[in-house]
């Protein structure tokens, strides 16, 4: 009887096992999302690296057009944006803009993971590529170098300035007076995020690829 009973258990706990395992597998079915958005997205990355329609996206006088744009976008944009508050989602969207553009002209060398940047980069372009990245690491230490000097001038200004005693070794309180609308401090975040994520691009330099008539380039790409 009790034989009966533990073989009951263990058949019941055996079938509650292969049902779990039936719902997982349906689940995968169901939600194959990952799979989906990886394809999904390496085919639009593929259709903007090879596609001939962008191929004008790529030689140097567009880099350095793109470069340019990039940078009166970023800043000067950007301080329009900062002191006129309809300007905000316009300055998010040009933003974004220019950095699409910018990949397109480097044919997305850093979104590459490192598999595919074995497969697809010739030599000189994966250390093009990886000489960028530290420069733009470089860039971004030597900015928040500058950044926290000019904080700290701006904050004992009145010290250093404006002849107020600044006492030692008790030292003296930092000033910071300055007020922010919530549509500035949204520009700001645009800013200092766009910033970050166009240093790569600028450091990649302006030199692009030879430009090729479309004839060439079904020729090359045929070859």
């Amino acid at each position: 009887m009790a034989n009966n009973k533990k073989k009951s258990l263990e058949q019941q706990i055996a079938e509650l096992e292969a049902q779990i395992e039936k719902l997982t597998k349906q689940v995968d079915i169901e939600w194959p999302s990952k799979d989906v958005g990886d394809k999904l997205e390496a085919k639009i990355t593929g259709w903007f690296r090879n596609d001939e329609f962008f191929a004008g996206f790529r030689n140097t006088p567009a880099r350095a057009i793109i470069t340019a744009l990039s940078v009166a976008i970023l800043f000067g944009y950007g301080y329009y944006a900062f002191t006129n508050s309809a300007q905000t989602f316009w300055y998010l969207g040009l933003v974004c803009l220019v950095l699409l553009v910018q990949a397109i002209s480097v044919r997305f060398v850093f979104n590459m993971d490192e598999s595919s940047t074995e497969k697809l980069l010739d030599e000189y372009h994966r250390r093009r590529r990886d000489k960028a990245l530290r420069r733009a690491n470089k860039s971004f230490v030597n900015m928040m170098g500058l950044f926290l000097i000019a904080a700290f001038l701006y904050g004992y200004k009145d010290y250093f300035f404006g002849g107020k005693d600044l006492n030692f070794p008790d030292g003296a309180d930092a000033i910071y007076n300055f007020s922010l609308s919530g549509w500035q401090f949204f520009v700001i975040v645009i800013f200092v995020s766009g910033w970050i994520a166009l240093q790569k691009y600028w450091s990649y330099g302006i030199k692009g690829e030879p430009f090729l008539s479309r004839e060439e380039a079904r020729k090359l790409r045929d070859s």
